[in-house]
């Protein structure tokens, strides 16, 4: 290389093949025309073009000052000009080799250097930084970019950005892969268990374009989307995005969400859709559409983001599936609890109990459960369901309460478990604003028949459901039982000679803890006694009232059915 540092500068027009196409005969006077103002700019500042090609330069300045001065001046000349069509926008990387080098692999690193910019971009490597930082023209300034990794060169470059004044400085993320490949929210609090869950979505996501991972309010479906998409970010060559969509109910919204995600900037002659699918067109991406059970129609919409984009992959978090074909569901649980009497080995493997004690160490750092706590977290947990969100809300309690004060106020199982961070989303500070959330989002058919079947405890057959849930406004029970299923408020117990459903005790106390109700159930007591429907179907039959069926209903319900059962067994007149 001549002289002890030389500073190399490559441009080349973006899209020129394109305007070769749309502009015709007229391109070769645009091209002169470009030639011209990029050979003024490059002498006029000490540089020598060393060559040509098509629409590109390759230029060698004596000093970083001056390649930079050149790159400004041409962006700024080019800018300038009236052009005819689309305007001619080109790209510039500019890369100071260090003395002694050889002269190919610092070529070659301007070259991929300008690879990565767009149209109306300078880019600058950091030995080139480094020598401009405190000689930067007027009305010029850095910004810094981040490492990236440029084609067939092993160490990441850490680049720059010239920012001209007057000039758009707002461009999409570079043709470069950026080493932070996981754009991702940070994890605050430790992750617990989940290793066949994580092992399972990892083989999901190598086979189907789409998996929707489904679950109740609290089952942790968020953070285990975010660490999936931690582990699986390498395989894309463009990354994984994180976009939450909790707070929108408007699917317009979701593009503009997706382009804040990814950083993409406003271009004034398409569409912010337009600019999303043009960008995703083209790379190898994981999206991570967080919370999108409350956008109504949000299915067509990811449909048409996996049309316009072969290589995209999309893992959503919603409380049902998204009826998008192609869709792989994967229902998230809660976490399994060990059962009572287990041994402490049992219990301190338990991921539900390292859950509580680490988050009660949050608020309160000395907290070290005895070997007599352990079984009472154990019940805890199982109170809780499982529910991940709910442990945490209860573990927070342990700042001032004893584990078995806990234990004993989740009687009042929705009041007690609250007071998450204030940081968190609204639903996430309190188990009954969660659940609440779910039930919000019913239409009221299904409010109706959720509410219905909340009488029964242990589980029901698709008899008792017929018998006790339908009627107005609910219509038939079977279509809007699979709904509720979907959506994840209801699930299949085991079968073994009949199907069997149930709802998780933290959800049926949604039915007690709702203070708006509809008007067909302002005659049940605040005590959850069930409707008349419930009362009948069991008083009509006597093997009904058997220790059996008293299993599957509250307490209070038990003390309505013998008084029933006589005004039921009256002859008709």
């Amino acid at each position: 290389m001549p002289g002890p540092s030389t500073t190399l500068l490559f441009t080349d027009i973006e899209g020129s093949t394109r305007l070769a196409t749309t502009l015709g005969k007229r391109f070769q006077g645009q091209l002169a025309e470009h030639h011209q103002v990029l050979r003024v700019a490059i002498e006029a500042n000490q540089g020598t073009v060393d060559s040509i090609e098509g629409d590109s330069f390759f230029a060698r300045f004596p000093s970083a000052a001056s390649a930079v001065a050149a790159a400004a001046a041409g962006q700024r000349a080019l800018s300038a000009v009236t052009w005819a069509g689309d305007p001619i926008r080109v790209r510039m990387g500019v890369h100071t080799a260090a003395p002694e080098s050889d002269e190919y692999p610092e070529i070659a690193r301007a070259a991929r250097i300008m690879a990565a910019a767009h149209g109306g971009q300078v880019l600058l490597s950091d030995t080139t930084r480094a020598q401009v930082a405190d000689l930067l023209p007027r009305g010029v300034r850095l910004h810094a970019l981040g490492a990236y990794r440029l084609k067939d060169i092993a160490e990441p470059e850490r680049l720059h950005q010239l920012e001209l004044s007057g000039l758009p400085s707002a461009f999409p993320p570079l043709r470069a892969l950026d080493v932070r490949r996981a754009h991702l929210p940070p994890e605050a609090t430790a992750f617990f268990g989940r290793s066949e869950e994580l092992a399972a979505l990892d083989d999901l996501l190598g086979r189907r374009r789409l998996v929707t991972l489904t679950g109740p309010g609290g089952s942790g479906k968020t953070r285990l989307a975010i660490r999936t998409a931690a582990q699986v970010a390498d395989r894309f060559a463009d990354g994984a995005f994180f976009v939450s969509l909790a707070a929108t109910t408007d699917r317009a919204k979701m593009t503009a969400s997706i382009a804040s995600a990814i950083g993409l900037p406003e271009d004034r002659n398409s569409s912010i859709a337009q600019v999303v699918l043009d960008w995703l067109e083209e790379r190898e991406v994981l999206l991570l559409l967080d919370n999108l059970e409350q956008i109504k129609g949000v299915g067509d919409d990811v449909e048409g983001l996996l049309s316009a984009a072969p290589r995209l992959r999309v893992l959503s978090t919603s409380r049902a599936p998204l009826h998008v074909a192609g869709e792989q569901e994967f229902m998230v649980p809660p976490f399994q609890v060990p059962p009572a009497g287990a041994d402490a080995p049992t219990l301190l493997a338990s991921d539900a109990i390292a859950l509580f004690v680490d988050r009660a160490r949050l608020v309160r750092a000395q907290f070290a459960p005895s070997s007599d706590d352990l079984p009472v977290v154990a019940e805890i947990a199982r109170r809780l369901d499982g529910l991940p969100l709910a442990i945490e809300l209860a573990a927070a309690q342990a700042r001032l309460l004893p584990v078995s004060a806990i234990r004993d106020r989740l009687v009042h199982r929705l009041d007690t478990v609250a007071g998450g961070p204030t940081t968190a989303p609204e639903r996430q500070q309190s188990l009954r604003v969660a659940i609440g959330w779910s039930h919000d989002l019913l239409d009221g058919p299904e409010r109706a028949v959720f509410r219905r079947l909340a009488t029964f405890v242990g589980g029901w057959t698709y008899e008792a459901a017929e018998a006790v849930a339908s009627g107005p406004p609910s219509g038939p029970v079977e279509a809007t039982l699979e709904r509720l299923t979907e959506q994840s408020l209801v699930q299949a117990l085991s079968i073994s000679t009949e199907p069997r459903l149930d709802m998780l005790a933290t959800n049926s106390s949604t039915r007690v803890a709702r203070r708006r109700r509809s008007p067909l159930d302002t005659a049940r007591s605040s005590a959850a006694l069930p409707s008349k429907p419930v009362l009948t179907w069991i008083a009509r039959t006597p093997e009904r009232g058997s220790i059996a069926s008293r299993q599957i209903l509250t307490t209070s319900a038990l003390r309505s059915i013998e008084p029933m059962r006589a005004a039921t067994s009256r002859p008709r007149s």
